[in-house]
């Protein structure tokens, strides 16, 4: 089973189902996908398309020697597992989305749902030069908490799960590969 984080998260983001999921029988991956965490950072929107980024989980499944395997996705990294799925069905035996729509469904339900379209206007800002890298870095990254914290329920995330965020976020050009998927 490979288990992909979202946005702003790493791979620290599943480390809590880990142990159930041994326990019933799972090997279990959690990587930090390409631009997050200790992963490699390349520079350039290109090196985060979405075939790229499923070649990633292909290639950590081949060097895991799973020729099949189970894909749970969140938020942004539920989208790569989509196109994992769809581009490469043969290898995924399941497949779980959280908080992720399906791809072909995104654009016509976020422009016939005003709340979904405004809640989806960060990509647009994403693709502003120079001022989302500014902003999310920050502080100590106090936007990139905010995001995580502000809407989720009081013990969501320990403080030394932010503190170790904000430790990824800070590595150099961490936010902007983040901000290139």
């Amino acid at each position: 089973m490979i288990l992909l984080h979202g946005f702003p998260e790493t791979w620290q983001a599943w480390q809590r189902y880990v142990e159930p999921f041994l326990a019933i029988g799972w090997r279990v991956a959690i990587p930090d996908q390409r631009g997050y965490g200790q992963s490699d950072k390349p520079s350039g929107v290109s090196s985060y398309a979405l075939d790229v980024l499923a070649d990633d989980i292909c290639a950590l499944a081949d060097a895991l020697d799973a020729q099949e395997f189970a894909l749970v996705g969140h938020d942004w990294g539920g989208i790569v597992a989509w196109h994992v799925a769809a581009r490469d069905p043969q290898r995924v035996q399941r497949l779980a989305i959280l908080n992720a729509p399906h791809p072909a469904s995104l654009l016509g339900y976020a422009l016939s749902h005003p709340f979904q379209l405004a809640r989806s206007a960060y990509v647009g800002f994403f693709h502003l030069p120079f001022l989302p890298e500014t902003m999310l870095g920050a502080n100590r990254c106090a936007l990139l908490r905010a995001s995580l914290t502000r809407t989720s329920k009081p013990d969501a995330f320990d403080p030394e799960l932010l503190e170790a965020y904000c430790e990824a976020w800070s590595q150099p050009h961490a936010v902007a590969s983040m901000l290139n998927w």
